[in-house]
């Protein structure tokens, strides 16, 4: 009844689709009585569809019935997803199944908050260890992340599928030198980065730069904070492009050279260098010259091209030296 009154409004063959859709999908079954979702969302349906389908679209039942049947099944289906009872085995894997399914329809967003896990085992019919370990498994695929004392949300989780891959390839992908091959694949990028960046960049972009530099200036003896404020540079450039792609291409590649990185900083002057190049590349951001900027990119990749060659012999050395030690 609830569900006919939502749609009062509408010619009776669009009410007859609907409700086929309706009949078509099994009911839900939770504690707050699923159904009454279902009704709300087609009733939401209703104020986006009153042009095409109150009064004008009366004489034209076919056309009103298939856009009203694409669009209620689809909600319907988000919304049976959500609440219906799991009954498979490996519970978890299910649940994780129909969150990831949330996620990429756009019915869960970036930054959304999931339910409590009590709500969240009430909504799905499952336990709240399911639940629990369902969410484990969501913050490894790097889809959600939970924050103490807030909850559990989504986040973006490409990057992290990319870094997983990476990391794989790097450990069967038979190359002789995958890192070596990283570092290529930043020499690249980055400089064709730089250039977009100068060219797109924003004053918001700009100020993170300098943030970023500055903060480097102040860490120059300390590894992590360093490493940190490098890599905001370098992702701040990536953001500029305004390419939503490049950020989380870059961002996977950046985090898989951390230990190298790490390697780098502890070359002699190192640090320095390294910042020389950056003051570089933020005055031709900063002055949206972006051929200058491709050029202070490519040879601050050079510097760090070196540096690694550096890093990479001397840890070498050091491993020798070690097998080598009789008090070992």
């Amino acid at each position: 009844m609830v569900l006919l009154l939502a749609l009062g409004s509408y010619c009776s063959q669009c009410v007859l689709t609907v409700l086929s859709v309706y009949a078509s999908l099994p009911l839900p079954h939770t504690r707050y009585g699923g159904h009454t979702n279902l009704t709300s969302s087609v009733s939401n349906e209703r104020s986006v569809f009153n042009e095409q389908c109150f009064s004008k679209r009366v004489n034209e039942p076919r056309r009103c019935a298939a856009v009203m049947k694409v669009r209620c099944a689809a909600v319907m289906k988000v919304k049976w997803l959500m609440y219906s009872p799991i009954k498979s085995q490996r519970l978890y894997e299910q649940v994780v199944n129909r969150i990831e399914m949330l996620i990429a329809s756009g019915e869960l967003k970036r930054g959304d908050q999931l339910p409590n896990e009590r709500n969240l085992a009430e909504q799905f019919g499952v336990s709240r260890t399911v639940v629990r370990e369902a969410l484990k498994t969501l913050v490894n695929k790097g889809l959600v992340e939970v924050r103490t004392g807030q909850g559990t949300f989504v986040v973006d989780g490409t990057s992290n599928a990319l870094k997983q891959s990476l990391q794989m390839i790097m450990s069967f992908g038979g190359m002789q030198d995958p890192t070596a091959a990283l570092v290529e694949i930043r020499e690249i990028l980055e400089p064709e980065i730089a250039y977009r960046a100068a060219l797109r960049a924003s004053s918001e972009h700009i100020a993170t730069l300098e943030h970023a530099v500055a903060t480097m200036d102040e860490v120059m003896t300390q590894n992590d904070a360093f490493i940190r404020a490098d890599n905001e540079f370098h992702l701040t450039l990536a953001v500029a492009t305004q390419n939503a792609f490049i950020p989380r291409l870059l961002d996977s590649i950046v985090d898989v050279l951390h230990e190298l990185r790490g390697q780098i900083f502890e070359v002699n002057g190192g640090p320095e260098r390294g910042q020389y190049h950056h003051k570089r590349i933020l005055q031709a951001i900063t002055d949206h010259a972006p051929e200058a900027a491709r050029e202070a990119m490519r040879a601050h990749l050079a510097q760090v091209h070196q540096d690694s060659q550096r890093a990479k012999a001397a840890h070498a050395a050091e491993a020798n030296e070690t097998e080598g030690d009789p008090g070992e």
